[in-house]
C-alpha cells in the first residue's frame, strides 16, 4: 500500500474514493491512497503534480494516517505555497541534481509535506531534521527569478506570494549571505549580459534592455553594469559585433 500527496495547481478538480470526496482548487492539495478505488474528476483542465510516498515515510508525518486521507490542505498553507515554487525550480534544472543535491531534496520535500499533512508531527517540529528553512530559500530564490524583470519587486511582494513575513524573507537571505537589493542587482545584471549577447535581442536598444532587466533608470543601469563587468552595455554588445 501507498499514498500519493496531489497538488492542484491549476484549474479545479474532485477526487472521489466511494462516499469520500475532496475538491481542489489551486494551492490545496490532499493525501490519497492507492488501495482504494477511486477517481480524479475535472472539467476546467486541472493541472496537478503528484508525489508517491513510501509508507514508513507517509507514517513519519502521520501515524493515523486514514484521518489524514482525502482531508483537503488548508488553503495558502505557506508551506504549500513553498512547496509549489521548490518543484518548479527542480523540475526547471536542466542539468538535472547531483546525488547529494537528491538527497537533500528529499528531505526537504518530506519536511514540507509533514507541515501540510500533519504540522504537529514529530517530523514537521522536529528543528534538528533540516530542510524546511534551505527549502523557503531555494523558493524565495526561485520567486526572485521568475519576477526579476518587474522593477516594483520588493521583499514584501516576495513574502506575500509564498505566504511568509517580509523580514523572514530576510532573514533566509541573509542567513545565506546575501542582501535583497544586491542580489536582485545581480541578477538583473546578468539578464542584462545575457541579452546583449544574445542575437535575438540584437534589435533591441539599450534602454529596451534596461527596462526588460527590471531596471528602472537608465543612467543607473549603465553605471551599475560598468561597475559589474568593467565595460558599459555598448561595449558589451560592441565586442560581439551585434
Amino acid at each position: 500500500m501507498g499514498w500519493v500527496f496531489i497538488l492542484c495547481l491549476e484549474g479545479e478538480a474532485d477526487i472521489r474514493f466511494g462516499e469520500d470526496h475532496v475538491h481542489l482548487r489551486p494551492g490545496t492539495g490532499t493525501l490519497v491512497t492507492n488501495h482504494r478505488l477511486g477517481g480524479f474528476f475535472s472539467t476546467t483542465k486541472a493541472t496537478t503534480c503528484s508525489l508517491r510516498i513510501d509508507r514508513d515515510v507517509a507514517r513519519s508525518f502521520a501515524p493515523a494516517l486514514d484521518d489524514a486521507v482525502l482531508r483537503q490542505a488548508r488553503p495558502n498553507d505557506p508551506s504549500i505555497l513553498i512547496l509549489q515554487s521548490y518543484l518548479a525550480h527542480l523540475l526547471n534544472n536542466a542539468d538535472g541534481l547531483s546525488p547529494q543535491m537528491t538527497e537533500l531534496a528529499d528531505r526537504q520535500i518530506r519536511e514540507l509535506l509533514a507541515n501540510i499533512i500533519n504540522p504537529a508531527s514529530e517530523l514537521a517540529s522536529s528543528a534538528g531534521y533540516g530542510g524546511i528553512k534551505a527549502a523557503r530559500l531555494s523558493a524565495v530564490q526561485a520567486e526572485v527569478r521568475r519576477r526579476i524583470a518587474d522593477p516594483t519587486l520588493n521583499l514584501a511582494a516576495i513574502g506575500s506570494r509564498l505566504g511568509i513575513s517580509e523580514r523572514y524573507v530576510q532573514q533566509l537571505l541573509e542567513g545565506a549571505g546575501l542582501s535583497f537589493s544586491a542580489y536582485v542587482r545581480e541578477l538583473r545584471l546578468e539578464r542584462a549580459l545575457q541579452m546583449l549577447r544574445d542575437p535575438r535581442f540584437a534589435g533591441k536598444r539599450i534602454s529596451d534592455i534596461c527596462e526588460l532587466s527590471g531596471f528602472g533608470d537608465l543612467s543607473y543601469f549603465n553605471r551599475a553594469f560598468r561597475a559589474r563587468f568593467g565595460e558599459t552595455p555598448k561595449d558589451a554588445r560592441r565586442g560581439l559585433g551585434l
